[in-house]
């Protein structure tokens, strides 16, 4: 039992065993030169972007602990985009929350009466669906009441300044 509180707690510290131990072992791990890894997902956001040209942008993303999402930002400064920083919400999400509703696109049927929003992960965006009565809705499935709601859930972002 005390091996798996201390299992826990290095989890929640985001400091899990190196994979040659066999006692942990996750996708989301950055090595260290103390032999331990450290999840991404449990470090500081990373602000930097990749193009440095002055009239040139992009949209970056970054996992937010406190309200487990991954949010997209602007990056202010230019340089290297390791850690918390991800080129794709998709990567963010697969790595940081593998087992979120987002992850799994619900579009329902045309014959449906129900109006909703459903979450897709490539193009990044809600859309309109039709769902049946019964069906289920967030937290339960990436099923939405309303586009913003969709939005506020599995595609959050920085407000722009």
């Amino acid at each position: 039992m005390k091996f798996l509180s201390i299992i826990l707690l290095w989890g929640l510290n985001g400091v899990v065993p190196s994979p040659g131990d066999g006692l942990a072992k996750g996708e989301a791990l950055e090595s260290q030169s103390n032999g331990w890894e450290t999840n991404v997902c449990f470090l500081r956001k990373n602000g930097n972007g990749t193009i440095c040209q002055p009239l040139g942008y992009e949209i970056r993303y970054y996992y937010h602990q406190e309200t487990d999402r991954c949010i997209s930002f602007i990056p202010k400064s230019c340089g290297t985009t390791d850690g918390n920083n991800f080129a794709k919400r998709e990567d963010c999400i697969k790595k940081c929350m593998p087992f979120s509703h987002c992850l799994v696109k619900k579009t329902g049927r045309k014959n449906n009466t129900n109006e909703g929003y459903t979450y897709l992960l490539g193009p990044d965006m809600c859309i309109s669906a039709k769902y049946g009565v019964n069906a289920k809705y967030w937290p339960n499935a990436n099923r939405f009441h309303t586009s913003y709601e969709c939005h506020n859930t599995c595609a959050p972002g920085e407000p722009r300044k």
